[in-house]
């Protein structure tokens, strides 16, 4: 009864975070570890709330309060005096499972140093500032890791403590999302080409003319669209001017046929507006356009 109650105890002790109180009052006590002075230490120092050591504060303060009930007053006054270094802004470091006194030290220690290495690792990697409440889980949770196997609690309290380091070390492991990179603003001034005497929708066109909708979705402005035709100097003005108009005209017609709502205002400059000048009578892509603009 009694290894279950710490075992559950133990497991709150994963729900806290900085700010929060403990359920397990105050308890007043007078002996060889100074418990009552220690514990009173760790409750009045507190770091910036959602620090790293404020979180630290809060979980070695509830680990402190467990072993008190359970009577362990030296490894109460532990974490007591962790708590307090830690809300006086000394930052403490994880237990050396060197130092503990195992039952199977040759198959404890390897484990644990082994452990003690990654969590070192991720700490010093800037866990403490990226994920402080986990990275705070992490480090307490592996004390608690080399306390219970220490007193060799096989099947109860090491597998509480264990299982909460290894899953606050994946968490912390795990790749943060990044906040979803900000829309490159739609453009408002776009080009299509078209062949020789030719007003007919080219395979390019039509892949730009695709942006040309997407844009006027993604603006969402209700003004005209405008659609101004343009053709070489190849041909008569007489011509060319209506030339010009027809390929505007057939813009329009493609973006209307994929359900552009907006106004399509349409017009021809012939080859009075050359993109590239050149002389009478010349073949020139570059001018052979109509020009989209988005208000």
């Amino acid at each position: 009864m009694v290894q279950m109650r710490k075992f559950m105890m133990l497991a709150a002790v994963l729900l806290l975070s900085a700010g929060c109180t403990t359920p397990y009052g105050h308890y007043i006590w007078t002996g060889p570890f100074s418990v009552d002075g220690d514990m009173a230490d760790a409750k009045a120092a507190k770091a910036p709330e959602g620090s790293f050591n404020e979180h630290l504060r809060v979980k070695y303060l509830a680990l402190s309060e467990i072993e008190y009930a359970e009577s362990d007053y030296a490894d109460a006054a532990y974490y007591a005096q962790m708590a307090g270094a830690a809300g006086s802004g000394d930052t403490p470091q994880p237990a050396q499972p060197e130092g503990a006194n195992f039952i199977e030290p040759a198959k404890s220690v390897g484990e644990l140093q082994a452990a003690r290495s990654r969590l070192m690792a991720a700490l010093d990697s800037g866990a403490r500032e990226r994920s402080a409440d986990h990275a705070s889980t992490a480090q307490v949770m592996f004390d608690c890791w080399v306390e219970e196997q220490e007193e060799n609690h096989e099947f109860d309290e090491i597998i509480v403590c264990k299982g909460a380091f290894e899953e606050a070390m994946a968490t912390m492991a795990e790749k943060p999302k990044s906040a979803a990179e900000p829309m490159e603003p739609a453009a408002r001034d776009y080009l299509v080409f078209f062949d020789f005497d030719k007003s007919n929708i080219r395979d390019d066109a039509a892949a730009i003319l695709a942006k040309v909708r997407s844009a006027i979705d993604s603006l969402g402005s209700k003004k005209p669209v405008v659609l101004t035709g343009h053709t070489d100097r190849a041909g008569s003005y007489t011509y060319n001017q209506g030339l010009s108009e027809r390929r505007a005209a057939s813009v329009k017609a493609w973006l209307a046929g994929k359900g552009v709502s907006v106004t399509l205002t349409t017009g021809g400059k012939g080859e009075t507006d050359l993109r590239v000048p050149t002389p009478d009578g010349v073949r020139k892509q570059e001018n052979r356009r109509v020009e989209i603009r988005l208000d």
